[in-house]
């Protein structure tokens, strides 16, 4: 898993690769909301990518604990949402990379928000965690 690069002399990553045509693509985040993280940090940060790349995999494979979710999320998600969005992922095949987009804190809870590459898709996936690292909200947005 890459992590994010800091680079204070530009918040916007675009490239040009080859076939792409006239002008630029963007490919990459915005990066002005994230700051230089401690050593910390660091590590939360790729413990939460390994949970949301397991999350995911769990959801295709239609094995989701219900456990790891708030009591209020888990009423609202499960099982009918958690099919579906099962169901959706295994359609999209092999995930390939997780990128971290964007990292804050609101309402109490730790929210990051991933950059999803699968073969031919490209999702943003937000999941919001409670001091308790349980799963308060998940939201699921094509590119």
């Amino acid at each position: 898993m890459s992590e994010p690069r800091y680079d204070a002399r530009s918040t916007v990553a675009a490239t040009k690769k080859p076939g792409d045509g006239p002008g630029f693509r963007v490919r990459g985040a915005i990066r002005r909301n994230l700051q230089p993280p401690l050593m910390g940090d660091r590590k939360k940060w790729r413990s939460v990518a390994a949970l949301v790349q397991e999350l995911l995999q769990k959801f295709a494979e239609g094995t989701t604990d219900p456990n790891l979710f708030t009591p209020e999320t888990r009423a609202v998600f499960f099982p009918g949402m958690a099919k579906e969005t099962g169901e959706f992922l295994k359609s999209l095949g092999a995930l390939g990379l997780v990128e971290l987009v964007e990292r804050k804190e609101e309402d109490g809870n730790r929210v990051y928000r991933y950059r999803l590459t699968f073969k031919e898709t490209i999702l943003f996936f937000t999941i919001r965690l409670t001091r308790e690292d349980k799963i308060a909200g998940i939201r699921l947005l094509l590119e």
